[in-house]
């Protein structure tokens, strides 16, 4: 069932990345079975740059799903803090990736603002290790 819906699911996602897909049959003891040979398409999509307001309304829902995460990663992390049936180990790793989480949502929240401030600012610069740490 899983390759089925793979089948009928794959190629319409790849399309829209512009991939195209080409089937073959393999030779040998399953002639019935087919396999996805996925190859970058010749059509190309001229990429048009986002209007100012584009860019807006992307970096305005940003930030907000932003405030959401971090909304909710305060929420486990003072739930483990606060209640000691939480502090089981399976936990702790939801508790430790929380705190990571916290931190690339702080990096998201400064959002374009770094890149306007220049490269070799530090606020583009605290950016990126919030990001990358």
């Amino acid at each position: 069932m899983t390759l089925c819906c793979l089948r009928i699911l794959l190629p319409p996602i790849l399309h829209l990345f512009g991939y195209s897909r080409r089937l073959c049959k393999t030779r040998g003891k399953y002639p019935h079975f087919r396999v996805f040979f996925i190859v970058p398409s010749l059509v190309t999509i001229a990429k048009m740059p986002f209007s100012a307001n584009q860019m807006r309304a992307i970096e305005v829902s940003e930030r907000t799903m932003s405030v959401f995460s971090l909304i909710g990663s305060l929420f486990i992390i003072s739930t483990f803090i606060a209640f000691p049936f939480f502090r089981k180990p399976i936990n702790r790793l939801v508790f430790y990736a929380s705190v990571g989480n916290i931190l690339c949502n702080i990096a998201t929240l400064i959002s374009t603002s770094g890149l306007d401030a220049g490269e070799s600012s530090s606020l583009c610069q605290f950016q990126g290790v919030l990001i990358q740490w």
